[in-house]
């Protein structure tokens, strides 16, 4: 509660500047690098290895320092087609994809680099890593570690394309090998220290910050050349999400609430940016999860996005939307501007052997045998104890009611169900019967479903889950838009003039996504951060080399 940040009632307001006689130390250094995470550590090793003198800030304490998540979903990386036998895949292909995905509203320049260089820069990131550590990671959705091959995959789904593999490296490894080669460079590092505001010359340019150091409660200062904004997002910061997220404050019902998952950041690379004049989204910024009302989790029978292989019912027992639609974050929109009060899924006995047919992207479920047995062993158990409905959640997703009922036909199923509404147990078996003739007949005339994951559901037992007010929103990981850039990542101020001296990269920025995050292949955020981090890295040498210029440069 220190932070500026936390103490300001209204994050858009700068604060006063620290009095001079509180300021305990003054660094210098070519580059000062915001945030020690995947993307601050990439621009961090590319400046070392290009010559230049960096210092990092970090808040997390260097003892219990971690690095989020892992998977790290890039194209083209020579380890991974040479190890795993990933294929090539068209740069090109893969960019005019993600583009359509966000409806041409990303930066194409950052996604043509990610599209291009993401490969290299993932080869690049673990270079420093032994083979045999390398070949101890596992990959997603992918033959690998002798398991069985996955020939059902989903590579497209109604015109949009998926990826894999993605490799998982031991990421905590990777950091503190690339960390050694940086500090071996001269880099400092300055941990459980959070950047408070940034220091600008006459002229406006970004020449360095004021940092408190959280240990001894002090005030310091860095001066330096460029300045890089690599702060995560504003999850925990309520005020900025009450500012920035308005649609989804719009579109809470009563049983969701806006909140963290605890893996954000507190947005005072944003609210710094803002006060020296950075232009910041303000159309609703994507997030991790947050927009998704993810229906179940529990692997098996769960109507999850990772799990569209039976029907979605909504409160009245009718099909409402195309359960395989696109990209798992995407799929369930519609669940948004609706009454999420109790909804219905329709699954039957070949559930196991649909689900080898799965998209590769978050929320997927990756179909190896370890797990398709473990959703038959849920099935089995539910089968077993028919005549009540089973709780099927787990530690994890307690407290929510996802109640499976099965039986031998879809009609005992729904008799065991208590209270059900008539013409609800109507509408539920209308809307069976009609999903199963259009599977038959190949062709979707509700909601347009890929015939190729049209799975009629025509084989006993049968399993109807009940969900009360458990499809909720406002729940994220992480915001992943905040700073406007140009493509050489920086930031842009008024006039959408690049402002002097002040660069940003990762979840604080904006222009990777559209409305929302999504992933045409797993580990897209890491992927991206390493890679785009790394393009900052460059983009600031150029800067200081003269190759690139800005606006006001021009007589």
């Amino acid at each position: 509660m220190n932070h500026l940040i936390r103490r300001l009632e209204n994050w858009k307001q700068a604060p006063d500047p620290i009095p001079d006689s509180q300021i305990t130390a003054e660094y210098a250094t070519q580059v000062l690098i915001i945030g020690g995470g995947y993307a601050g550590n990439a621009a961090c090793l590319e400046l070392c290895e290009e010559g230049y003198r960096v210092m990092v800030v970090e808040s997390q304490k260097e003892a219990t320092y971690e690095l989020r998540g892992g998977d790290e979903g890039v194209i083209n990386s020579r380890f991974c087609q040479e190890f795993w036998g990933a294929p090539r895949v068209d740069p090109i292909e893969f960019y005019n994809n993600w583009m359509l995905n966000c409806q041409n509203y990303a930066n194409p320049e950052l996604v043509m680099k990610f599209a291009q260089h993401g490969g290299e820069s993932l080869d690049w990131h673990i270079s420093r890593c032994t083979e045999q550590q390398k070949q101890s990671w596992q990959v997603k959705f992918w033959s690998h570690n002798n398991e069985q091959v996955r020939p059902h995959v989903l590579e497209e789904i109604g015109g949009l394309k998926f990826w894999a593999p993605t490799l998982h490296p031991e990421q905590a490894t990777v950091y503190r090998l690339n960390r050694a080669f940086c500090e071996e460079r001269g880099t400092t590092y300055f941990y459980d220290c959070h950047a408070e505001y940034l220091l600008t010359d006459s002229a406006g340019r970004v020449n360095g910050a004021v940092i408190y150091r959280n240990d001894t409660e002090e005030y310091f200062r860095i001066r330096a050349e460029y300045v890089v904004l690599s702060t995560g997002g504003f999850g925990t910061n309520e005020g900025m999400m009450h500012d920035l997220l308005p649609d989804l404050y719009a579109q809470l019902q009563e049983q969701d609430t806006m909140a963290s998952m605890g893996a954000d950041r507190d947005g005072s690379g944003i609210a710094m940016a803002s006060w020296v004049g950075a232009q910041y989204e303000q159309s609703g910024v994507p997030t991790m999860d947050g927009r998704q009302p993810w229906l179940g989790g529990t692997p098996g029978l769960s109507s999850a996005p990772g799990h569209p292989q039976g029907i979605f019912l909504d409160w009245q027992g009718r099909r409402f939307m195309n359960e395989f639609w696109g990209t798992l974050e995407h799929r369930c929109f519609p669940m948004l501007f609706m009454n999420r009060d109790r909804m219905y899924c329709v699954y039957d006995d070949k559930l196991p052997e649909t689900m080898e047919y799965v998209a590769p992207a978050h929320g997927s479920t990756d179909p190896a045998d370890s797990t398709l047995s473990s959703i038959r062993a849920k099935m089995d158990e539910a089968y077993v104890n028919r005549g009540q409905g089973m709780d099927i959640s787990s530690g994890e997703m307690g407290g929510y009611n996802m109640l499976v009922y099965a039986g031998d036909t879809v009609e005992e199923c729904l008799s065991y169900i208590p209270g059900l509404d008539g013409r609800i147990r109507e509408n539920i078996l209308t809307s069976w019967r009609t999903y199963n003739q259009m599977c038959y007949a190949g062709r979707d005339e509700q909601f347009g479903r890929d015939p190729k994951v049209m799975f009629p559901l025509d084989k006993g037992p049968f399993y109807v889950q009940v969900v009360e007010k458990q499809a909720t929103v406002g729940n994220l990981m992480v915001t992943v838009g905040g700073l406007w850039t140009d493509g050489e990542q920086r930031v842009l101020g008024p006039e959408w003039k690049p402002i002097p001296g002040l660069f940003a990269s990762g979840n604080c920025t904006s222009g990777r996504f559209g409305r929302d995050y999504f992933t045409p292949m797993m580990g897209v955020s890491i992927g991206m951060a390493v890679c785009l981090g790394r393009e900052c890295g460059r983009s600031i040498g150029k800067q200081i080399r003269g190759e690139i210029f800005y606006p006001d440069d021009i007589t």
